[in-house]
């Protein structure tokens, strides 16, 4: 049954908790070479799966599914679930991911938020690995990170692609319409700065009128204002 205090260890499976100590304290490994190498005086950690958190950790991770969180050996704090999640983590701390692969590459992040099949596995490019983003936040099916400079960044969406540190992407290239406030679009939006458009790509601006009997078109030409009740190519 593994190694350490026989009171506050529990171990279920070949080589499960094989190399814990004394000093190791309240560990559950459960699964081959579960928690196989806990490092000393760590404690308080669950390890469910073939290989999850093999290299041990440091205190309090939760690790569920084969090869979760395998390479972590300083990173504390985490939560891992699903298969091979948080797998090449070493010193990243207090992430949580949720999903096959997630966060799979990251080795130092912190402070994450993941869920969704290979979520975080990637950067912008789609090959490149996503290895030290903080404090962000990915949801979706194979959302990708900006690059590894990402801080901050929020990135919502099946293969969505991030933005960089401190911006927030919902949904990938195929959506056409974002609605805040239910359906009817009933919230305020409270915002800085807007952008329409690009050097490119004209912007539009489409208002319902203020007595409720149609909608205007707003475009911009070399810094002229133009208002249509019919819609210009902008618009379309």
């Amino acid at each position: 049954l593994g190694g350490g205090s026989v009171s506050s260890n529990t171990a279920f499976g070949k080589d499960a908790l094989l190399n814990a100590t004394s000093s190791n304290y309240n560990l559950t490994a459960i699964g081959e070479n579960a928690l196989k190498n806990p490092v000393a005086n760590k404690g308080d950690s669950t390890a469910v799966g073939h290989f999850a958190l093999w290299t041990g950790g440091g205190d309090q991770n939760t690790s569920i599914g084969s090869g979760s969180m395998y390479n972590t050996t300083t990173g504390q704090y985490n939560t891992a679930v699903g298969f091979s999640a948080l797998r090449a983590n070493t010193s990243g701390s207090f992430n949580i991911g949720v999903g096959s692969e997630v966060l799979y590459h990251n080795t130092s992040g912190n402070r994450n938020i993941v869920l969704g099949w290979r979520s975080a596995l990637f950067q912008a490019d789609g090959s490149t690995n996503l290895t030290s983003p903080e404090n962000s936040i990915y949801i979706g099916d194979q959302a990708r990170g900006y690059d590894d400079n990402d801080d901050n960044s929020i990135v919502i969406g099946a293969s969505a692609i991030g933005a960089g540190a401190n911006k927030t992407v919902i949904g990938n290239s195929s959506m056409t319409d974002v609605y805040f406030g239910s359906s009817s679009a009933n919230a305020n939006t409270h915002a800085k700065k807007m952008y329409l458009g690009s050097s490119s790509v004209p912007g539009c601006i489409i208002m319902g009128d203020s007595d409720g009997s149609g909608i205007s078109y707003l475009t911009v030409n070399d810094g002229v204002l133009s208002v249509s009740a019919t819609a210009p190519s902008a618009c379309q």
